[in-house]
């Protein structure tokens, strides 16, 4: 069955639809919100496996996925900067054991109707959608903590420059820290390292571009990658499937 294909990006998250599919063990920066609206779902980590319709996945929680190719299912990417990542992780994560989490318990079958209908409208946005389904999961909404004004400084420089070399030391010089301290203070505060969160966003600009109508090669020199392979190689670490099959222009 061919897949259909949603995506839409959003200031700090995006959405992604589609029918299932196998990945192999892979890891991002981005904390996971996966659904089904349908067949249930595989989810794996090291110390976890189980099946359900609907699981959180943590920031940098290495995980494979198997859905049912007659099923479809919704992916929701938050960025830990974003207010909603940290309130699900705030309110559903653990942080002294960060791991997969099933949510099955948590959704209703009208929300499942709402995912439904998003998916028979390829133009619809998908921010408002992500936003009924965090307030589902946390409707308390608890204060969420601010960024440092460093940290924010640097990832605001690292978008400026995504198609050009940027190296932890310029960040560091940038907002006027030792690149040890400014290491330690970035990692503390987004919670993965400043050199994964360059390709976390390189990648986000390299999709959007091929969503713009560029080729897969020109896409990828614009995310800020020295070639097509360098890309193809991140994609599948941190999504387990190669680009091809689930970027469409």
């Amino acid at each position: 069955m061919a897949a259909a294909f949603h995506l839409r990006f959003f200031d700090g998250g995006a959405l992604y639809g589609s029918h299932g599919f196998r990945t192999n063990p892979h890891q991002h920066y981005a904390t996971e919100l996966i659904l089904s609206l349908g067949e249930p779902f595989l989810l794996e980590s090291a110390a976890l496996q189980f099946t359900s319709h609907y699981a959180l996945v943590p920031s940098s929680v290495e995980h494979r996925f198997e859905g049912a190719a007659t099923s479809r299912y919704a992916f929701v990417f938050l960025d830990a900067q974003h207010q909603w990542e940290r309130q699900l992780e705030n309110a559903l994560g653990s942080p002294s054991s960060p791991g997969l989490v099933d949510l099955s318990a948590a959704f209703s079958p009208a929300l499942t109707d709402r995912l439904l209908a998003w998916f028979r409208q390829p133009g619809a946005p998908g921010e408002p959608l992500v936003a009924e389904l965090v307030h589902q999961l946390v409707p308390a909404s608890p204060a969420t903590p601010v960024l440092d004004p460093r940290v924010q400084q640097s990832t605001a420089y690292v978008h400026e420059r995504l198609a050009q070399p940027i190296s932890l030391g310029q960040a560091a010089d940038y907002v006027h820290l030792s690149p040890s301290r400014f290491a330690h203070l970035f990692t503390e505060q987004v919670g993965i390292p400043f050199r994964r969160y360059v390709l976390w966003e390189r990648l986000q600009a390299a999709i959007r571009a091929v969503q713009a109508g560029h080729s897969l090669t020109q896409a990828c020199y614009e995310g800020g990658f020295a070639d097509l392979p360098l890309f193809t190689k991140t994609f599948q670490a941190m999504f387990g499937v190669a680009p091809s099959a689930v970027i469409k222009p």
